[in-house]
């Protein structure tokens, strides 16, 4: 049997295994990149890419980043001021913590920033009876997502994609080059839950009385005080990381573990502390993913794929045609699996198929990235929307509220990526 179709099927029983939950994803991933290489579908060297990458060194830097601002203090110090800025008022700090949320998230991890606000909007809506923390929840949720993809940094969706488009074409993304989409997205889109979201997410569940389990929500302290040495060191330090990836001075991965270094070095958080916080499974998840994408590609798999699916979407289709079926599939897809599971299977196999027609690969990347990421119909659209389900909300509250949000998220992708994008190559 040709290593093409081996590769193929290692990755359907990898994908299957995603989708039962019954092992940690970075366990299967791994599996399945062991299995590649006992069924010689790549080298070691490429199945092990992932782990030698600039990706790797900045999610884990950005990990020890977001940890420290917890410890710091940092994290209950923004929190107070977004309720001091919001007066009280539920509406306008919904408004107030989409932007912070989205903003940190532009540089720290999803799953950190989440964490962090989540824990704010708790102590926000124990400590106030204008504040609901079901209210509170899902919109700061979506903000993160949406502003963790304005940028390189934010997640891990934009580095698997980038992992993939450069072991098909040799190309890269830059560091803010999703945000001239992605950008105008997270504000339409925090707008429209401040001003039309508000209302309709009252209406789908502010009746029940059901309680929230926060047990599992990390505990911050909303009251005024002075920012402590550490906290301002620490803000200091994401300052710093932040210039590093503005101006290039060096890769995003050597920014961020230069800020994860010093963090740990002027006592912001502790090397122990931080190590036993660290999402191992994420950091593994994605290097092992990347691994997997880079055999597909070796093995031929991705261009069986590719042949399959234009078969399926017709040779003469228009390239806008083409472009917006694929962000949709992508969407869908991603609506009941993990993002970068979605992308590992369709992406590779897209991108041949375009390359083949003389269509830009870079173009389709950055859209299906997008498509597959803005995902937050269902709590098992991604692992960042199902954190909010502590919050007591239903599986078709998740429908109800994000319909419009993915709606706008769809048209936008579709509509602005070929404005600064050509989809020819």
């Amino acid at each position: 049997m040709p290593t093409s179709v081996i590769s193929i099927i290692i990755l359907a029983a990898v994908v299957v295994l995603f989708l039962l939950d019954k092992f940690p994803n970075g366990v299967v991933a791994m599996a399945g990149l062991m299995a590649m290489l006992v069924f010689k579908c790549c080298s070691t060297a490429d199945a092990m890419s992932g782990f030698a990458s600039d990706i790797f060194l900045l999610v884990f830097g950005m990990l020890i980043m977001g940890e420290a601002m917890f410890s710091s203090g940092a994290a209950g110090f923004i929190g107070y001021y977004a309720v001091k800025l919001s007066a009280n008022n539920e509406r306008r700090f919904i408004l107030i913590s989409c932007l912070i949320s989205a903003a940190l998230s532009a540089f720290l991890t999803n799953t950190a920033v989440i964490a962090m606000m989540m824990a704010i909007c708790l102590a926000v809506s124990e400590s106030s009876e204008n504040m609901k923390y079901r209210n509170l929840v899902i919109p700061v949720a979506i903000a993160a997502i949406l502003g963790g993809h304005c940028t390189m940094a934010g997640s891990t969706t934009q580095l698997t994609t980038q992992g993939l488009l450069e072991a098909a074409s040799g190309e890269t993304f830059g560091m803010w080059d999703l945000g001239k989409v992605c950008l105008p997205i997270t504000l339409v889109t925090i707008l429209y839950m401040t001003y039309v979201g508000y209302g309709t997410g009252k209406k789908i569940w502010g009746s029940r009385t059901d309680e929230a389990d926060t047990k599992s929500v990390n505990k911050v302290e909303i009251k005024e005080v002075k920012l402590s040495k550490e906290g301002a060191k620490t803000l200091a330090i994401f300052g710093l990381v932040i210039l590093l990836f503005v101006t290039g001075w060096t890769s995003s991965g050597v920014a961020a573990v230069i800020g994860a270094v010093l963090v740990v070095v002027t006592g912001c958080v502790g090397w122990k502390k931080a190590l036993s916080h660290m999402d191992w499974n994420t950091l593994v998840w994605l290097s092992a993913c990347l691994g997997l994408g880079k055999a597909l590609s070796s093995s031929g798999g991705s261009a069986l794929i590719g042949n399959w699916m234009l078969g399926i979407v017709g040779e003469g289709a228009a390239p806008i045609v083409l472009f917006a079926a694929m962000v949709a599939i992508a969407m869908l897809m991603s609506q009941f699996m993990s993002n970068m599971a979605c992308l590992i299977v369709i992406l590779p196999g897209t991108l041949e198929m375009v390359i083949s027609r003389g269509l830009s690969p870079y173009t389709f990347a950055y859209g299906m990235c997008l498509g597959a990421a803005l995902t937050y119909l269902t709590p098992l659209a991604n692992g960042h929307i199902g954190m909010t389900a502590s919050a007591g909300y239903k599986f078709s509250d998740y429908v109800r509220y994000s319909f419009v949000p993915t709606i706008i998220a769809y048209v936008m992708i579709v509509g602005l990526t070929p404005l600064f994008y050509s989809l020819a190559a």
